[in-house]
């Protein structure tokens, strides 16, 4: 009896995971899905927390950032690159990371010297207004840091050590932080507005000069800021000359700010003169789309600092509801 010779079948060999390939992370995640990670306790508490101002979160909530497969994103990596070549200079390292470790106390003493009666009960009072909106939008974007993308795409880039640094990368909070401050003392201090705005400049440019954010995450900041203060309910509580009295006493206005030029410590800042402050500078080969995801004012270049309607700011300002705060009026 012949017997019959059985083949054997062929196994398919076992798929390979690639971690260099430049798409994923591991091989697993597509690099445009990558997230900061999971918001910390206190952070979570932000979220959480129901603002008097929610609703200018909820109108930002559709204003994407760079795809990280993009090359406008691999263009920010290299602008941040550059930026922290002004790490040479100490005055600008002492500055940025004082910024970075303390900012309250920063913008307290900067109060201060423009006459704000109780300096750290203002400051105190308006970060509550604006931080859970900031923290808000943080984590639900959920963007990476640039020092997370740059590992992806083996771009070298070590940022410096940092305090504050520790959630979402979208938007800046200390770019947002700082406008708004700079907008609500430069409305009760006139005489001190140019000299707070490149205050406010020189906080968000110190980010990038860490090595901390990306240049659109600034951008991000600064529209946040001017949705905010053009609100109609924050203007009738920061804006007001009884209101902003009240937070901040009746200390007479004092002259410009001493120790802040437009060149301290080395930065090289435009020159924040309004109203020609200039509004983001987006490279023509990149669509709006490419960068945002979302078109910005183009057409008028200059950001209105005046309380009047801007809608060419990401489509207009927020509305207030007309149904009553969910965690009450208003406070102040």
């Amino acid at each position: 009896m012949t017997r019959k010779r059985q083949r054997s079948k062929t196994q398919a060999p076992p798929p390979v995971i690639n971690p260099a390939t430049p798409k994923t992370k591991y091989g697993l995640i597509p690099i445009n899905n990558l997230t900061y990670g999971n918001p910390n306790a206190a952070q979570d508490l932000l979220i959480r927390e129901v603002g008097n101002f929610d609703y200018i979160a909820n109108h930002y909530m559709d204003k994407p950032y760079p795809n990280n497969d993009g090359s406008y994103a691999k263009e920010e990596l290299e602008k941040i690159r550059n930026s922290m070549q002004k790490l040479q200079h100490d005055k600008v390292v002492e500055l940025s990371i004082r910024f970075d470790e303390d900012l309250e106390n920063v913008l307290a003493e900067t109060a201060e010297k423009c006459g704000v009666e109780n300096p750290r009960v203002f400051i105190k009072e308006l970060f509550k207004d604006i931080n859970p909106i900031i923290m808000k939008l943080k984590f639900f974007y959920n963007r990476i840091r640039p020092f997370q993308l740059a590992n992806v795409l083996s771009f070298p880039l070590n940022p410096m050590p940092s305090v504050s640094a520790h959630s979402a990368s979208y938007p800046s909070g200390h770019t947002t932080q700082c406008q708004v401050f700079a907008s609500v003392l430069s409305f009760r201090y006139p005489g001190n507005e140019d000299m707070l705005q490149k205050f406010a400049e020189k906080c968000s440019a110190s980010r990038l000069i860490l090595g901390l954010h990306f240049p659109s995450d600034s951008v991000f900041g600064k529209q946040l800021a001017q949705g905010i203060i053009n609100d109609e309910n924050f203007k009738a509580k920061y804006f007001s000359a009884q209101k902003i009295g009240e937070s901040m006493g009746n200390k007479p206005q004092n002259e410009p700010l001493d120790g802040i030029t437009p060149r301290q410590g080395g930065f090289d800042l435009p020159q924040f003169n309004k109203p020609e402050r200039p509004s983001m500078n987006t490279q023509t080969h990149h669509s709006e789309e490419d960068i945002f995801g979302g078109a910005i004012n183009t057409n008028n270049e200059n950001i209105n600092q005046n309380m009047e309607d801007d809608s060419g700011i990401f489509g207009g300002i927020p509305v207030a509801p007309t149904t009553p705060f969910p965690g009450g009026p208003p406070r102040g």
